[in-house]
């Protein structure tokens, strides 16, 4: 690593034994960020709406269970386990879980702030 960089501490978890937070009813959020990253797995129950927005965060993210109706920038699509979608900085997206809800990895780059997790 060049002289002066950060570096981040190791992190070990899962969504078993990871702090939450629910940010919106129907949602809640486990989150894990290091320096220049976040990954962050979200359960949205069905039919829970997380509202258009948008951040200067850039925001990837995948299917891991159920179904999900994203929106970015205009354009709906359903997604299903596997599928994976991004959203640029800045671009408003929002999403509702379908019928069976879902679960999500979301990868935000850099870490939202107002998803961290204070160290206990």
């Amino acid at each position: 690593m060049p002289a002066g960089e950060p570096t981040a501490s190791v992190f070990w978890g899962s969504i078993g034994t990871m702090p939450s937070i629910n940010p919106l009813p129907g949602v809640t959020m486990w989150p894990a960020a290091g320096t220049n990253m976040m990954i962050n797995f979200v359960r949205i129950e069905p039919g829970a709406e997380v509202p258009l927005h948008a951040h200067p965060h850039e925001q990837g993210g995948t299917v891991i269970e159920g179904i999900i109706n994203m929106t970015i920038e205009g354009e709906t699509r359903e997604l299903r386990t596997g599928d994976v979608y991004l959203a640029p900085p800045h671009a408003v997206h929002g999403a509702t879980a379908g019928p069976d809800g879902c679960l999500v990895v979301d990868i935000f780059s850099p870490p939202r702030e107002d998803y961290i997790i204070p160290a206990e």
